[in-house]
């Protein structure tokens, strides 16, 4: 979710923390308190992509997906945490 923003806009007021779907109350409490730095950790999200898909370019898996932001799971698209 955090990577399509940029297609809609950025991450400028304390209530788009609150509409990031799936994140725990403390993380949204986080992305509140740090709004000057969402852009950048939603930019952050779009490059990790870029490069893994650059760096994986010749192997069976190159960090495609069906949907293209979606490489790190609900991660990016959903604002959801890491789940090993």
């Amino acid at each position: 979710y955090l990577a399509k923003l940029s297609l809609v806009g950025s991450i400028s007021e304390e209530e788009t923390c609150e509409k990031l779907k799936g994140l725990i109350q403390r993380q949204v409490q986080m992305c509140k308190r740090n709004l000057e730095v969402m852009d950048s950790v939603r930019r952050g999200a779009q490059l990790a992509i870029e490069e893994c898909q650059y760096q994986f370019r010749n192997r069976r898996w190159n960090c495609s997906t069906l949907d293209t932001l979606s490489v790190f799971g609900k991660v990016v698209t959903q604002g959801k945490k890491c789940r090993y």
